[in-house]
């Protein structure tokens, strides 16, 4: 947390994000994954941001958390 900054981590992977189930990251529950990517807290999902309702749901999680920015971490 950097001033009134939140971290959020989407459960699931792309499925959390698509249904806006987040936790709130911190150094406490993230301690035990520094440097492993993260996986094994969140999970994850093959899906991919293509179709017109995947980007309506990514759009309307983004205006519920009234996020400043969002990075997705993952392969090509």
């Amino acid at each position: 947390r950097i001033d009134n900054s939140t971290l959020f981590g989407f459960v699931g992977g792309t499925k959390g994000l698509f249904e806006n189930k987040t936790i709130n990251l911190n150094q406490y529950n993230i301690k035990y994954y520094v440097n492993s990517g993260g996986y094994h807290l969140l999970g994850r999902t093959a899906d991919k941001l293509r179709t017109p309702s995947e980007l309506e749901a990514l759009k309307k999680t983004c205006l519920a958390l009234d996020l400043d920015g969002l990075v997705l971490v993952g392969a090509s």
